[in-house]
């Protein structure tokens, strides 16, 4: 299940970019190396990107442009999220969060915002800056 947005989002944080595969609304993105953009995830390796740039805005399939959102006031749907929290890039599911912080050598570790619920988030992609896992 992907994410939705519970709460509105400025303009000014939306981003664009080509798919490269299709994606649904509130799923998590990167910026693949050739531009297009793929689906998110901190497991460095195979077809799987990061750093985080947003979150989808629409669903949409490979070759359309999309909104993606950089930053919003919450966004729900997720599971078993821990209350205040951080929030992580998920090592293990494309284009989704946890408040697990990846441990396996040579993930990303990316913070994309809290838990406001057990179920609810408040995403920010920031500067999109994170790490690889020692």
């Amino acid at each position: 299940m992907a994410y939705t947005f519970s709460a509105p989002y400025d303009a000014n944080d939306i981003d664009q970019g080509i798919l490269a595969e299709t994606v649904a609304a509130g799923e998590l993105v990167a910026r693949h190396t050739d531009g297009t953009i793929k689906l998110a995830n901190a497991q460095v390796g195979g077809s799987n990107q990061v750093p985080c740039i947003g979150i989808a805005e629409i669903s949409d399939v490979a070759g359309d442009k999309i909104g993606i959102v950089r930053k919003c006031v919450a966004m729900k749907g997720a599971t078993g999220l821990t209350i205040g929290a951080p929030i992580y890039l998920d090592e293990s599911a494309d284009g989704k969060v946890t408040t697990t912080m990846p441990t396996t050598t040579s993930d990303w570790v990316q913070s994309l915002g809290h838990a406001t619920s057990a179920t609810e988030f408040c995403f920010d992609v920031g500067s999109g800056y994170g790490y690889l896992h020692a």
